[in-house]
C-alpha cells in the first residue's frame, strides 16, 4: 500500500531534502517516484520528480535552492468523490502515472500509481462472506467457504486482489460463520485498500448486512458473493451502467438452450409461425450487483433481506434495471465438483 506520508514534502524544503526523500522511495516496491509539495495547512501546491530537480540544476538552481523553485504547479490530480473511468483513462492516455487525489479543500488524501492499476473505479464494495457452505461440508467444517484455497490462495483474497487491480479503495466484507478465521488471516495480509469487516450477529440474507456498513464514499455500490471465481471486467460493467443511465446492473451468465425440433409460435391454439430448431438464450443471475447508492435507503436496517428483494422492488417500481452478460469466465463454487473444477481452471485464468 502506498505510504502517503513518505511522499509529502513541505514547500519550504530544499532540493537536497527532496533528493534524499526520492532516493528513499526507490526502496519501496511500486512506489511512485514523485513528491507532493504541501503548504503548512496541508494543501497540495505542486509535485516534484527527479527529472524536475535535474532540469532545475541544469537551469542554474543550486542544491540548496528552495523546492518551490523546481516544483510543477500545473500538476494533474483527481478530486475525491468526483472522478470516474473517463478521467482516469484520459490520464493514462497522456502517460500520467502518478496521480494525487485531493479533497474539496485541496488536501492530499491519496496517491495512485496508474501503472499498476487497470482503472480507478469510484465504487464501494460489499462482499458477502458469512455463509456456512453446507454443500461443501466437510471442507467447511473448520474453514469458512470463502477461505477455501484455489490455486494456493483463499477465494475471498482472489476477489479482493482483483478488485484492488481495478483501483477499488473501499471494500467491506460481511462475515458470520467462523469469522475469526477470516479476520485473523487478513490482519497478517495488508491490502492496498481500506478493508473493513462487518459482523452479522445472525444471518441477514445476501443484502441485509449492508446496513451494518457505516459509510459509503462513492455514488455506486458493488455487491457480490465472495465465493465466485470470475474474470468479469468491473470497469466495463460500470461504464455500461453509466452510459445507459441504469439504476442497477446485474451481472448475468448467458445460458443457451437448443431445441432439437421445430417449435410452433402460437396464439391460443392457432399456429402463427414455425421456428425450425430454435435456440433460446436466458440470462441467469451471477451474484454481482452494481447499483446507485441512493437505493440503500430502501433496505430495512439490520433485517433479513436478500439482493433479489431489492432487485424485484426496483423492477416493480419501474426503475432502470439492466443485465450485464459476463462474456468471460464465471464459476459459483458451491459444490465439491465446482471446487475441483476451480482448482483446474485457475491455472488457465488471468485474474
Amino acid at each position: 500500500m502506498i505510504q502517503l506520508e513518505k511522499h509529502k514534502i513541505k514547500k519550504d524544503s530544499y532540493l537536497t531534502d527532496a533528493l534524499k526523500q526520492l532516493n528513499d522511495l526507490t526502496y519501496i516496491p511500486n512506489a511512485p517516484l514523485v513528491l507532493l509539495v504541501i503548504e503548512e495547512n496541508g494543501v497540495l501546491v505542486g509535485t516534484v520528480t527527479d527529472g524536475d530537480i535535474r532540469r532545475a540544476l541544469m537551469g542554474g538552481s543550486k542544491i540548496d535552492s528552495a523546492i518551490a523553485d523546481c516544483m510543477r504547479k500545473d500538476f494533474s490530480f483527481l478530486k475525491q468523490g468526483h472522478y470516474g473511468t473517463r478521467e482516469v483513462n484520459e490520464l493514462k492516455n497522456k502517460q500520467i502515472w502518478s496521480v494525487p487525489v485531493v479533497d474539496q479543500d485541496g488536501r492530499v488524501v491519496d496517491l495512485f500509481n496508474l501503472k499498476f492499476k487497470k482503472s480507478l473505479l469510484p465504487v464501494d464494495v460489499v462482499m458477502m462472506a458469512g455463509g456456512k457452505g453446507q454443500r461443501l461440508y466437510p471442507l467447511t467444517k473448520n474453514i469458512p467457504k470463502p477461505m477455501l484455497q484455489v490455486g494456493g490462495k483463499p477465494i475471498l483474497e482472489i476477489n479482493i486482489d482483483r478488485l484492488i487491480k481495478f483501483g477499488v479503495q473501499n471494500i467491506n466484507v460481511s462475515v458470520n460463520y467462523l469469522s475469526e478465521v477470516i479476520t485473523t488471516y487478513f490482519e497478517s495480509q495488508p491490502k492496498e485498500c481500506k478493508l473493513t469487516f462487518v459482523k452479522e450477529v445472525e444471518p441477514l440474507g445476501t443484502l441485509g448486512s449492508i446496513t451494518l456498513v457505516e459509510h459509503f464514499e462513492h455514488d455506486y455500490v458493488l455487491l457480490m458473493n465472495s465465493d465466485l471465481l470470475t474474470d468479469i471486467d468491473y470497469e466495463d460493467m460500470l461504464s455500461d451502467m453509466i452510459s445507459n443511465n441504469a439504476d442497477m446492473v446485474v451481472a448475468s451468465i448467458p445460458y443457451r438452450v437448443a431445441i432439437p425440433y421445430a417449435v410452433f409460435e402460437t396464439k391460443g391454439r392457432t399456429i402463427k409461425r414455425l421456428s425450425e430448431k430454435p435456440t433460446y438464450t436466458y440470462h441467469s443471475n451471477a451474484g454481482i450487483y452494481l447499483f446507485k447508492k441512493e437505493f440503500l435507503r430502501f433496505i430495512p436496517s439490520q433485517s433479513f433481506y436478500n439482493a433479489t428483494d431489492l432487485l424485484e422492488m426496483m423492477i416493480e417500481a419501474e426503475h432502470n434495471v439492466m443485465y450485464y452478460d459476463i462474456i468471460g469466465y464465471w464459476l459459483d463454487i458451491g459444490s465439491p465438483e465446482d471446487f475441483e473444477k476451480a482448482q483446474t481452471d485457475i491455472a488457465h485464468l488471468k485474474l
